[in-house]
């Protein structure tokens, strides 16, 4: 991963999809047995096994994302039958990357867009979370526990036995993986919510978008930021803009409330599902350090 100029936008998404290796099958921990072995057990960064960097994967099967082992596995009628007879379980995956070093403000997120189901994660053997929901895109923030100028191993367990519905639900890590890295100033993740309603209903002409943005600092000092949000229309024009200056201190995070009117809006329907965009930008000392588009 490798940082844009100075004057330019920091925020980047890497794709994880490639070159992860897969163990089909449960691999137990290492249960601590003495003093010293639990010590360390109990610290964050000490995870040992199959979560440890130095563990052996070479005979692991290599993968692409997204992967799914059910649809791979053999039709067997001891087999749920909503699930098409397809083996569940459990199975584990690996991967390495690495990232340049970005300076000890950048930010990074770990990003899952669906992992079928109760996920457990580490990077560098500190133990991320778990969850446990099949459906849900879920992330880390791995900002303190990540090499940054180095090596990266980042491990997944996925326990597929159970069930979340009655139909095929799959296995496995079924949709993306991204890291995410921002500057220390950004907007958090998830954190826009724009809200379009018309202040007289019978008015069709008149409308306002009421937005919240939520923006974090990470950095180390205090940082005075404006954010500016910009209604883009579905032909890419303008149509309104609204600017807020903020302090926030170190380690500070704040909801930022503007509205933006929309004159003449061009209205969603099944024939015509029309679209816009809210871009969200935070700048810094009068340079856009931050950027994010949300359609809505």
């Amino acid at each position: 991963m490798k940082n844009e100029a100075p004057q330019t936008v920091q925020r980047q998404r890497l794709l994880l999809d490639p070159e992860w290796k897969f163990n089909l099958g449960d691999i137990a921990l290492p249960v601590p047995k003495d003093q010293g072995d639990t010590y360390m057990w109990v610290k964050t960064g000490y995870e040992q096994g199959v979560a440890h960097p130095d563990y052996d994967d070479s005979k692991w099967r290599q993968l692409d994302l997204p992967h799914d082992w059910a649809v791979e596995g053999a039709i067997d009628k001891d087999n749920n039958l909503a699930n098409g007879f397809r083996p569940k379980g459990e199975g584990w995956y690996r991967r390495r990357f690495r990232i340049e070093d970005a300076g000890p403000d950048m930010c990074y997120y770990l990003e899952f867009d669906g992992v079928f189901r109760n996920s457990t994660v580490w990077l560098n053997a500190n133990r991320l979370g778990t969850e446990p929901g099949g459906y849900t895109t879920f992330r880390y923030d791995v900002t303190d526990v990540i090499n940054r100028g180095g090596t990266n191993t980042l491990v997944v367990r996925v326990d597929a036995s159970g069930f979340e519905g009655w139909w095929y639900e799959g296995t496995g890590i079924y949709r993306h993986v991204w890291l995410v890295a921002v500057p220390a100033v950004h907007v958090t993740p998830w954190g826009v919510f724009a809200a379009p309603f018309f202040p007289k209903p019978a008015d069709l002409k008149k409308s306002v978008v009421k937005l919240e943005t939520r923006v974090n600092n990470r950095g180390r000092q205090a940082a005075t930021c404006d954010l500016v949000s910009t209604i883009v229309d579905p032909d890419g024009g303008t149509t309104g803009t609204a600017k807020t200056r903020k302090a926030l201190e170190a380690g500070d995070s704040l909801v930022v409330e503007q509205s933006v009117p929309v004159a003449d809006p061009r209205l969603w329907s099944i024939d015509q599902p029309t679209l816009y965009r809210l871009r969200t930008e935070v700048h810094v000392g009068g340079v856009c350090v931050d950027r994010v588009e949300t359609p809505f």
